[in-house]
């Protein structure tokens, strides 16, 4: 009685063995990818340096380091030290600037008589000033001729003594297009720095010292509510010079580079002086000044 529902059980597991004999195997589980990665972006490297050296106009001869931007027609940033300082004061600056995103020509050079630079070649002859702007428009010549004058601009940017030799020469060096004065004072072996900043005052400036600076206190104040496009940075401590500032305060070498990346694509424009009508400058022809409010005519702006 039993055998033939063994019989049929038994033919039930052969035909369940041929069917899932010429069945296909089923495809092994995927696992989802993730996010394809890009490639890492390479950075370009940092500019490179090289030393130069350069004369002024009365024949004296300058030491520097240059860094010239792939480029060249990307504007240049002059760096003039402090007093009995060298061009390795803005050094963190260079670091910064030399890898940044946007690529400006630098140069920070030893006036003569410090660093690498040999002292006067007729030392008394002249007097800090006049030896200072003709070291600073030596420099500014230099990477101007460097990339084949075709730098579309130069800032100019001074430490101390090195803030009054950048105004000093900024009115009459068409190319300048701002400036940032660091630790100014009102006149560090006897160079002023109101009467040249007076005449370039409508520049773009960054102005920048430490608020317990007594050297630089009165000028910043004074040079803050004449500056018509001043960015004013203050910081604590009485440190004197971007050096020590820096130092004591590495945000500002960030502060800095940071106005400078704002000015890469500035353009000259003709300057606006405190001092002098337009058609009065030195050097320039005179014009028609029915244009000038009376009071600049009489002088107001001057006294």
């Amino acid at each position: 009685m039993l055998r033939p529902v063994w019989i049929s059980a038994l033919t039930l597991v052969v035909f369940a063995v041929g069917c899932n004999s010429g069945k296909t195997p089923a495809p092994a589980p995927t696992i989802a990818a993730g996010p394809s990665q890009a490639p890492a972006k390479s950075e370009p490297p940092p500019t490179a340096k090289r030393d130069v050296h350069f004369k002024t106009a009365d024949g004296q001869m300058l030491a520097g380091e240059l860094y010239l931007a792939a480029d060249h027609s990307a504007p240049a940033v002059v760096l003039v030290h402090r007093q009995d300082g060298t061009h390795a004061e803005f050094a963190p600056l260079l670091q910064r600037l030399a890898k940044a995103d946007q690529r400006f020509t630098l140069l920070a050079f030893d006036r003569r008589g410090s660093g690498t630079s040999p002292p006067p070649l007729h030392p008394g002859k002249l007097g800090p000033g006049e030896l200072g702007s003709q070291d600073v428009r030596a420099a500014i010549h230099e990477v101007l001729e460097q990339s084949g004058g075709h730098a579309r601009g130069v800032v100019l940017v001074g430490s101390s003594l090195g803030a009054a030799l950048v105004s000093r020469v900024a009115y009459d060096e068409p190319k300048v297009t701002a400036l940032a004065l660091i630790s100014p004072a009102a006149a560090i072996d006897g160079v002023d720095v109101y009467h040249p900043y007076a005449q370039v005052r409508n520049l773009p400036t960054f102005l920048a010292a430490s608020s317990d600076d007594v050297i630089s206190r009165s000028p910043m104040d004074a040079l803050s509510h004449m500056a018509m496009a001043g960015t004013i940075k203050r910081y604590s401590g009485r440190y004197h010079s971007a050096q020590l500032m820096g130092q004591a305060h590495p945000e500002f070498w960030k502060d800095l580079q940071v106005w400078l990346m704002g000015e890469f694509d500035e353009k000259p424009v003709k300057r606006q002086s405190l001092y002098y009508a337009p058609g009065k400058e030195p050097g320039a022809k005179a014009k028609r000044l029915d244009h000038i409010p009376r009071k600049m005519r009489a002088g107001g702006a001057g006294k």
